[in-house]
């Protein structure tokens, strides 16, 4: 069963706390653009700092989403992969 169920995803405990989520969209991935890793912390403005000292190109800075009750930053790694680490504030989400 989900550990967390949102508007069009589930988050799936996998391990102790490693963590696989699933979201639904109308169509299929495709390379680099489409592709989203997601890692979970509570450490978002840490990272965010971290990755900007090391000149990693921050997508978009740390932001609060409504629609997720999330905290997250995007960045992107060398190959373009988009990498969101992200907070969960939503009260069902235990870390």
């Amino acid at each position: 069963p989900c550990a967390l169920e949102q508007v069009d995803c589930c988050i799936y405990q996998v391990a102790g706390a490693g963590y696989l989520g699933f979201c639904l969209r109308a169509e299929t991935p495709q390379p680099a653009e489409r592709v989203i890793l997601t890692l979970v912390t509570p450490a978002v403005d840490e990272w965010h700092a971290h990755l900007q000292a090391h000149g990693v190109e921050v997508a978009k800075p740390p932001a609060y989403n409504e629609r997720y009750h999330i905290y997250h930053l995007f960045a992107r790694d060398p190959n373009g992969y988009l990498i969101e680490i992200q907070r969960f504030d939503d009260p069902r989400w235990s870390d």
